[in-house]
C-alpha cells in the first residue's frame, strides 16, 4: 500500500482556506485549455490542464486562486495580470504552504522516530 500523509495538493487548497476562507471555487480537469491552468471569476472555477505536470499542480492552484482572489476583492479580473496584490496573494498562500508543508514534515518524521524506537 502507497501512504501520503502530506498530499500536496490537499496542503495548497488547505493553505489557501486558512488565509482566504471567503473564497469559493471549484477546480476541475480539463483537456480543451491551451495553457496550464486557467481561472474564470464568474463561475469561480479553476481549470487544470489534464497535460500539465503531477509536480506543478500545487503551485498552478495557488497561481490561479491568487487570481480569483484579487478579482473577489474587487479588483479588476484578468486572468493575465500580475500585479501587486496578485503578487502579494501568491506569496501568502506559497508561504503558508511551505510552513504546513514543513509543519507535517516534523510530524511525520517524529512519529517515524517513535515507530522505530518501538522496535
Amino acid at each position: 500500500m502507497i501512504v501520503l500523509p502530506a498530499d500536496p495538493i490537499a496542503v495548497v487548497i488547505r493553505a489557501i482556506h486558512e488565509l482566504y476562507p471567503s473564497l469559493e471555487a471549484e477546480i476541475y480537469w480539463a483537456d480543451d485549455i491551451d495553457s496550464a491552468a486557467q481561472a474564470d471569476l464568474d463561475s469561480k472555477l479553476i481549470l487544470l490542464n489534464v497535460n500539465s505536470p503531477l509536480g506543478a499542480i500545487p503551485e498552478l492552484i495557488a497561481h490561479e486562486a491568487a487570481h480569483l482572489i484579487v478579482g473577489q476583492e474587487g479588483e479588476t479580473f484578468d486572468a493575465n495580470e500580475h500585479g501587486p496584490k496578485w503578487a502579494e496573494a501568491n506569496m501568502a498562500i506559497h508561504s503558508r504552504y511551505v510552513e504546513l508543508m514543513l509543519d507535517l514534515s516534523r510530524r511525520q518524521e517524529e512519529d517515524s522516530g517513535r515507530n522505530n524506537g518501538d522496535r
